[in-house]
C-alpha cells in the first residue's frame, strides 16, 4: 500500500539516499528494539547510578536540566558504545543548539538566521564525527554488537545495501531525537509521581525488588503504566506534522499533494470519550487487569502511528525507566508550594519552572 503521508522532519546531514526512508526506519526500529537493549540494561543502570554519584540532587531540584543531561549521556552511549565519550560533548552542543523555531515550520526557522546557522553547524560537526567513527568500527569480541554503531556495521541485520552517508544519517537522527523525548518523559513522570506519593512508593518498591532489565522492559509494572499515563497527559511530541503525498479526503476535507496536516496529540489524549477523567493521573487505566476499559491504542499517539511511527519508542521507555528508577532508589520527591510547572509548547512539550523537593529515600 503506498504511503499517503510523508514526515515533515528531515535530517540536514544527508541530501541523497538509495534506500527509502521507510526501509531505513524499519531496519533501525528492528535494531533498537532487539534483545541486546535488555542485555545492556544493567550497564545503563550502572551508568545512571554513576551519573547521580557525580551529580547528587540538591534539596530544591530544578528537574529538566539534570534529566536532559543524564539521558543525553545514556543515549549517546547506546548509539556509540565505547566511542560515546568522543561525541558526548558534541551531542550536548547539538541538543543545546536546537532552536525553538523548529516548532514553527521552516519559514520562521529560516528567518532566525543566527539560530539556524548555529544548529546547522553543530549538525554538520556531529555528522563529520560519526563519519570518522564509521571508518574504523571493530567488531565485538564475542561477535555480538553492543551499540547501534556496531549493529549498523557488523550486526546480523546490518543493512548491506546502505552507503556510509545513510548510516551517518541514521546515527545522526538517533543522537538528535533520542535525547529530548526520554528526558521530557522522565521529567513529567517525576512531577506526577511527586504529587502522588502512594504511587511513587509503589514504583520505588518495584525498583528495589527488580533487576534493571525488568524495570527497563517490564510491560505490566506500575512504572510502565505510570510512564504510559505520563505520555498521555504530557506527550513530548504534542503536534505531529505530515505532508500529503497523493490526493486524499479526510472527514470531508480534500487534500492535495504537498499540503500539510497537523495532528494535535495532546487534545486527543485529553478527549474524555477515549480517556475518562482525562485530567486525572490514573496509571490503573493501562492495567491489563482492566482490559475491558483500557483506552484504544489508536487514540494513544505519543510516538505517532503508521509508517512514520517513531523508531525510538523502545528507547524512550527504557531510558525513562532507567533514569526514573535510579532517582527513586535514592530520593523521595515532593512538590513545592510554588506555582505548578506550565507546559511550554515549543518543539516539544516542555515543563517550565519544574522544581521538586528531594530528600533521601530512606528518611
Amino acid at each position: 500500500m503506498p504511503e499517503i503521508f510523508a514526515d515533515t522532519v528531515q535530517a540536514p546531514v544527508v541530501s541523497t539516499s538509495q534506500t527509502s526512508r521507510g526501509e531505513r526506519n524499519s531496519a533501525l526500529r528492528a535494531t533498537m528494539s532487539g534483545p541486546w537493549l535488555r542485555e545492556r540494561a544493567a550497564d545503563l543502570a550502572g551508568r545512571a547510578e554513576a551519573y547521580l554519584d557525580e551529580h547528587p540532587l540538591p534539596e530544591r531540584w530544578e528537574v529538566l536540566p539534570t534529566v536532559l543531561d543524564m539521558t543525553t549521556a545514556l543515549a549517546t552511549y547506546l548509539c556509540l558504545g565505547a566511542h560515546s565519550e568522543t561525541l558526548l560533548d558534541t551531542s550536548r552542543r547539538l541538543r543545546a543548539a536546537t532552536p525553538d523555531a523548529l516548532a514553527h515550520g521552516p519559514r520562521r526557522f529560516a528567518r532566525r538566521s543566527n539560530a539556524a546557522g548555529r544548529f546547522e553547524n553543530e549538525a554538520r560537526r556531529t555528522g563529520d564525527c560519526i563519519r570518522t567513527l564509521l571508518q574504523d568500527v571493530p567488531a565485538a569480541t564475542d561477535g555480538a554488537p553492543r551499540d547501534v554503531l556496531g549493529h549498523l556495521v557488523h550486526g546480523d541485520g546490518a543493512p548491506s545495501g546502505w552507503r556510509d552517508d545513510e548510516r551517518v544519517e541514521a546515527l545522526w537522527l538517533l543522537l538528535y531525537t533520542a535525547q529530548t523525548a526520554p528526558a521530557l518523559c522522565t521529567a513529567w513522570l517525576l512531577y506526577l509521581l511527586a504529587g502522588h506519593p502512594e504511587i511513587q512508593d509503589e514504583v520505588r518498591g518495584e525498583a528495589l525488588r527488580s533487576s534493571p532489565g525488568d524495570s527497563c522492559t517490564g510491560s505490566t509494572s506500575m512504572l510502565r503504566h505510570s510512564t504510559q499515563e505520563s505520555l498521555r497527559m504530557f506527550p513530548p511530541t504534542w503536534l505531529l506534522g505530515r505532508v500529503a503525498r497523493q490526493p486524499v479526503e479526510i472527514a470531508g476535507h480534500r487534500l492535495s499533494p504537498g499540503e500539510q496536516v497537523r495532528v494535535a496529540v495532546q487534545l486527543i489524549h485529553r478527549d474524555p470519550r477515549e480517556f475518562p477523567a482525562p485530567d486525572t493521573f490514573n496509571p490503573a487505566r493501562w492495567s491489563t487487569q482492566s482490559s475491558a476499559t483500557r483506552p484504544p491504542l489508536d487514540a494513544f499517539l505519543p510516538f505517532g502511528a503508521g509508517p512514520m511511527f517513531c523508531k525510538g519508542t523502545t528507547w524512550v521507555y527504557a531510558l525513562a525507566s532507567i533514569s526514573t528508577t535510579a532517582i527513586l532508589r535514592r530520593y523521595r520527591l515532593t512538590g513545592l508550594r510554588a506555582p505548578r510547572p506550565r507546559p511550554r509548547s515549543a518543539a516539544h512539550l516542555e515543563p517550565t519552572g519544574l522544581v521538586l523537593r528531594c530528600r533521601p529515600a530512606d528518611h
